[in-house]
């Protein structure tokens, strides 16, 4: 489990209540009706805009952004070399039963694409196509959190207003003036941290998790093709290469 999150979450509300002073924060910033304002407006709004088929998706996508694993570049582009040399050694059906081993479903796919005798060109545009609906169900997630963090502002403004609306019924009484628009102002509060403590945040991490996957998709492809192309291993292995930065190269 990724703990980055919870620093992120427990180092940006540390900083902002010692900013504001915790006697100050628990006296007047904690507002329950406030938050429930915001938070079930942007459950309301949420179910409004997205059909419950993808609404159920929400813990998968924060399954992803809590467990998300690191790619292991180095560990893809040895396996493409061994399966290489091994198809030079003993020819394609040597590699049937390593294929059947594959964890990543896009690597298999095309490696069994082209054990399956598919045309090169054929087998590229397949796998290039594959990469776009991949990425295409990656910015399902990454829209759903955006959304979000757009409605948290707005219903924290909503909030605000219903608390002006309250505070000028009640004028005649000076005393609650102050107190009063305190309070209409903290839904606003809840909304921007929601937005941009939570919301954002959490769909800028499966942005990255998402480019992060495109790039090793794309070497695994040039690893394929080149496999297919009948390249040496050595050419295999400096094409995928160039997708690591300098010093992954260095260390590899």
């Amino acid at each position: 489990m990724d703990l980055s999150i919870f620093l992120g979450v427990f180092l940006g509300v540390f900083l902002v209540t010692s900013a504001i002073g915790l006697n100050s924060a628990i006296e007047l910033f904690y507002h329950p009706r406030a938050l429930l304002i915001v938070v079930g407006g942007v459950v309301g709004a949420s179910f409004i805009q997205f059909p419950f088929s993808q609404i159920k998706h929400t813990f998968s996508w924060l399954q992803v952004c809590f467990s998300h694993t690191k790619q292991d570049f180095h560990k893809d582009i040895d396996l493409i070399v061994q399966l290489s040399n091994k198809i030079k050694k003993e020819g394609k059906s040597s590699v049937i039963k390593y294929i059947e081993n594959i964890e990543d479903d896009f690597l298999k796919t095309g490696l069994q694409l082209f054990i399956d005798n598919m045309e090169l060109e054929t087998l590229e545009k397949i796998m290039y196509s594959n990469i776009e609906h991949i990425n295409n169900r990656h910015q399902k997630g990454i829209h759903f959190f955006e959304q979000l963090a757009k409605y948290a502002p707005s219903f924290g403004l909503l909030g605000t207003v219903i608390g002006l609306i309250k505070l000028l019924a009640e004028l005649e009484n000076p005393e609650a003036v102050g107190p009063g628009m305190s309070v209409a102002l903290v839904t606003t509060f809840y909304g921007i941290v929601l937005a941009n403590l939570i919301f954002l945040p959490l769909a800028g991490r499966l942005k990255n998790y998402s480019y992060e996957e495109q790039i090793k998709n794309e070497m695994l492809l040039v690893g394929v093709i080149s496999i297919a192309k009948g390249e040496l291993s050595f050419v295999t292995k400096e094409k995928m290469m160039m997708y690591l930065s300098k010093n992954e190269r260095n260390k590899k």
